[in-house]
């Protein structure tokens, strides 16, 4: 105890990949509210060696049924979960089994039971009566409700509890995008917080592949902009080169330019063909740095490399890196002079 809070000691890892990794870290649950980090050590010290073990408590002190083992090696996490899984422990049946970080947890099985679904996009006229004599020409209900604000007025969702998964399932696949009332209902089984973000980060990382895929080679980076232009003029200044996609010129929380932005082409050959005009060109009192946009992914696995240019009839080395949105060029040195004598 250290200042009324029970601390946790172990010996230092200054490998961070091994620290992260969760090598030889077990996650248990359903301990009861007696276990304290003594009592769960003298549960699986028989296991092997513990480098570190956590039962999770509240502010107050109290269990929250649930900790994690850390042993020093994975083969002693495998026999503690081998030996110490369904087990029980003081009246209650703990679960063991080894640790996997949020990010990595996988979805639920398509085929996993639940009861519970969840409903949206209803239509302000339609009642909890209605919905009860919908959903119940599927199987029993077990509760069913609409939310609504504080002034008792429908928010357009709600859940409806089944008695049994196998009636759940079915208005799932019927009642999902029909037609109630006024507009077209959404029906889903009821998902956790972590499930719809990682859901949701799917989706998104999708759409991005699609984007980066569809518009490859096409994108073209443009910086050290003047403050006065807009995505109109920079639109209309690199239209020279072929037809525009988009124009961004982008801007901080008060609207004021960043003096960088993106101008996307429909083909690669006109983005080259900005590339190759404008680099270098005065526009609005300001030289216009333009190259190709270097996604961030692209930008980790590159190096920093190192091209000729000719510019004014004088022949320079250009060092560059790329990062995430935008390359960074420095000039180094001019060598000599094109042909000089």
């Amino acid at each position: 105890m250290l200042h009324g809070k029970v601390i946790r000691v172990m010996w230092s890892h200054r490998d961070s990949d091994a620290r992260r990794s969760g090598i030889g870290n077990v996650f248990v649950k359903n301990l009861s509210d007696s276990t304290d980090n003594v009592r769960l050590q003298g549960m699986f010290q028989k296991c092997g060696d513990i480098l570190s073990c956590k039962v999770v408590m509240t502010e107050d002190g109290k269990s929250k049924g649930y900790g994690f083992v850390q042993f020093e090696s994975e083969e002693c996490a495998n026999a503690a979960i081998e030996k110490l899984n369904a087990s029980h422990v003081e009246g209650k049946k703990i679960y063991v089994g080894k640790f996997v970080r949020k990010n990595d947890r996988v979805l639920p099985n398509p085929d996993a039971k639940y009861t519970n679904l969840y409903f949206k996009n209803l239509d302000p006229d339609v009642t909890e009566e209605v919905l009860q004599e919908k959903f119940f020409e599927f199987g029993k209900i077990a509760s069913l409700v609409i939310s609504k604000d504080e002034n008792g007025m429908p928010k357009g969702f709600g859940f409806v509890n089944f008695e049994s998964p196998e009636d759940a399932k079915l208005p799932l696949e019927a009642l999902n995008g029909s037609q109630l009332g006024l507009k077209v209902l959404y029906v889903a089984r009821v998902q956790k917080k972590a499930e719809r973000e990682r859901l949701l980060r799917l989706q998104f990382e999708e759409k991005r592949k699609e984007q980066i895929l569809k518009f490859k080679g096409s994108n073209v980076y443009v910086k050290n902009i003047d403050d006065d232009v807009n995505d109109d003029d920079l639109r209309e200044h690199f239209s020279l080169c072929g037809k525009i996609t988009s124009a961004k010129l982008m801007r901080d929380h008060k609207g004021i330019s960043r003096g960088f932005g993106f101008v996307c082409f429909p083909t690669p050959d006109e983005a080259s063909k900005a590339v190759n005009t404008f680099h270098g060109y005065m526009f609005h009192r300001k030289p216009l740095y333009v190259d190709g946009y270097c996604s961030k992914e692209r930008g980790q696995a590159s190096t920093s490399s190192a091209t000729i240019c000719t510019t004014y009839g004088r022949t320079c080395w250009t060092f560059y890196s790329c990062y995430p949105g935008w390359c960074i060029t420095q000039l180094l040195l001019l060598l000599y002079l094109q042909d000089r004598d």
